[in-house]
């Protein structure tokens, strides 16, 4: 149906969302990692991404080491996030009521509870901003290497109640490097593709890859 929708009206502005070009080829893991605390390495090509796991304070003070990031959840929210950012031309964005409707767009039901969705998309969240990320890309002739956390900044709510707004962190902001790589190399996907395929990410990944290498025929042709 999604597939009859997009060939029948085309692609729209409104339509498109973002997506950091080498977490499109080189994804997330699918799965939550076995040991915590390990790093994912994965190369696609001449493209390689290492993600380090991280920890966050609670308001307690204590340091809570979070997984690698992972599953759909995770690519879903990177694409909501850098959407935002280039929309907005700007690293810094207001999340309190845009997740509510991020979740709308991609079908879900905002629902609390320990079996609702909210509690793993706070999960996945929690994991991109305590992680580290390695990139790098090389053609035999010359390399290059960016090593950068994707976020410098959020503030995160640990409310006992998942139903709560509060949930989500008022502001989000992009580290100064990753949100120029972002604006430099950013993958276009219509969301009308990301709601089809939000319950798997190897599908997601299939999607861009394909997208990707397409762009790329395209621009050579």
């Amino acid at each position: 149906i999604a597939r009859e929708v997009i060939e029948t009206e085309g692609p729209a502005a409104e339509n498109l969302r973002y997506m950091p070009t080498p977490l499109a080829i080189c994804g997330l893991p699918y799965k939550k990692l076995d040991t915590d605390g390990k790093e994912f390495i994965r190369e696609q090509g001449r493209m390689r991404i290492v993600v380090t796991p991280g920890n966050l304070t609670d308001p307690n003070g204590k340091r809570i080491q979070q997984p690698v990031p992972y599953g759909p959840k995770a690519r879903l929210i990177m694409a909501h996030l850098s959407t935002e950012a280039l929309r907005n031309k700007s690293p810094t964005i207001e999340t309190a009521s845009s997740f509510t409707a991020f979740l709308r767009d991609l079908g879900f039901n905002r629902r609390g509870g320990e079996r609702g969705n909210i509690k793993p998309f706070k999960e996945q969240l929690q994991a991109l901003a305590a992680c580290r990320m390695e990139i790098a890309a090389w053609n035999g002739k010359q390399s290059a290497t960016v090593d950068v956390k994707p976020f410098s900044k959020m503030q995160l709510w640990f409310s006992d109640n998942p139903d709560q707004q509060s949930l989500w962190p008022n502001t989000i902001q992009f580290s100064k490097d990753f949100f120029e790589q972002l604006q430099n190399h950013a993958l276009p996907i219509d969301v009308r593709v990301l709601k089809a395929l939000s319950n798997s990410a190897r599908r997601l990944d299939l999607m861009m890859w394909v997208t990707y290498r397409i762009t790329r025929l395209n621009t050579k042709l």
